[in-house]
């Protein structure tokens, strides 16, 4: 019988993930929302695939950078590493408990006797002679014991008092605010600003795949505040069949509800 293949303990550190597998997590939520829920999974798969080479290598660069970050991630957890990579076990081995075995527990000895009575019984009672009860029970235990000290005077109990009450435990520090976006990554669910009317993402528009006349659709947004802290959103958006982007505030752009 040929043994189990070799497989990845559970405690080993995560394989790093590559940038298409870091957009395919961002981008599945709102593709099967676009497909619809009767879509099956292959087309929803095989969409993120086109709209993965869709995009060029500007777009591909934030997937790229948390790909490396992960990469590096992994590096520093696998050094660190000190336990198996791979673990094996043979299909029907366990263990049977084995009935453990009953001890048997030693004699006890008889008591021994102590004082006078353990050398040799009294005289009286070697040579058969009769004596009275409670000179018999003195002869086999020994001479008397010393009577028992007085015992000590009572003690006034102490006065009743209240424990010290416990200093209260500091305030507990307030959590740091989760970060709402991530820098690097695109957005598919935000609409936009735009003279002074919200523009809808694409992924929300159910009715239409392309805009119809007059209207503008986001495709995407992308939170990049190193290239610019006042207007930290890439906005890349279509009108009338042609794409278009800018950049805008971080009040320009927002989840559609």
């Amino acid at each position: 019988m040929a043994d189990e293949p070799a497989r990845r303990p559970a405690h080993a550190p995560p394989r790093p993930i590559n940038a298409y597998a870091i957009f395919l997590k961002t981008s599945y939520a709102w593709t099967r929302k676009r497909l619809g829920a009767a879509a099956p999974e292959l087309a929803v798969l095989d969409e993120i695939a086109k709209e993965w080479d869709a995009l060029d290598e500007a777009g591909r660069d934030p997937y790229e950078a948390l790909a490396a970050k992960d990469a590096a991630r992994y590096s520093r957890a696998a050094a660190s590493y000190r336990g198996a990579w791979t673990v094996k076990a043979a299909p029907g081995d366990r263990t049977e408990k084995r009935p453990k075995k009953k001890q048997k527990k030693a004699p006890v000895p008889p008591p021994v006797m102590v004082g006078r009575a353990a050398a040799a019984p009294p005289a009286a009672i070697r040579i058969g002679r009769a004596l009275p009860v409670h000179d018999l029970f003195a002869a086999t235990q020994g001479p008397a014991a010393p009577p028992a000290p007085p015992p000590p005077p009572p003690v006034a109990p102490a006065p009743f008092q209240l424990p010290p009450a416990a200093p209260a435990p500091p305030p507990p520090a307030p959590a740091a605010p989760a970060p709402t976006t991530i820098p690097g990554a695109k957005y598919y669910d935000r609409e936009v600003l735009m003279a002074g009317k919200w523009c809808p993402p694409l992924a929300q528009n159910q009715q239409h795949a392309e805009p119809r006349p007059g209207e503008r659709v986001v495709r995407w947004c992308l939170y990049d505040p190193d290239a610019n802290e006042a207007k930290p959103w890439r906005v890349q958006w279509k009108e009338g069949g042609e794409k278009m982007g800018t950049r805008k505030g971080r009040d320009d752009v927002r989840v559609k509800a």
